[in-house]
């Protein structure tokens, strides 16, 4: 899965059993996974595996194209801009060669937990 991420955007990722492979196509992205002390930044052609059971933070220092492979994991997007804070949750399920993405959009009022 090819995705593109603007600049000061955030995605956040869950690795499912497998695990997820991230490479960046373009730009260089900024990594924060949940538990690891380290941040990692990647530029375009650097690439690392995600485990499984890994929470990872992704933002672009400016616009950005990435690549997810894996058979299992969940992407969430936050949509800044006027108004309530949107959020797109992208949930793919790859058996074999398959590639099935379930989308929901759906918005988060101030008083959403």
């Amino acid at each position: 899965m090819r995705y593109t991420l603007t600049q000061d955007s955030v995605v956040y990722i869950k690795p499912g059993r497998s695990g997820v492979r991230l490479d960046c196509l373009q730009g260089r992205l900024w990594l924060t996974i949940e538990a690891d002390c380290r941040d990692y930044v990647l530029a375009r052609g650097d690439g690392m595996h995600l485990r499984h059971g890994a929470r990872v933070a992704v933002m672009a220092f400016a616009d950005a194209r990435l690549a997810l492979g894996g058979r299992r994991f969940q992407l969430i997007e936050l949509m800044a801009g006027k108004g309530p804070l949107r959020v797109r949750k992208i949930s793919v399920r790859q058996p074999d060669a398959f590639f099935s993405p379930r989308i929901f959009t759906g918005e988060l009022s101030a008083s959403a937990s």
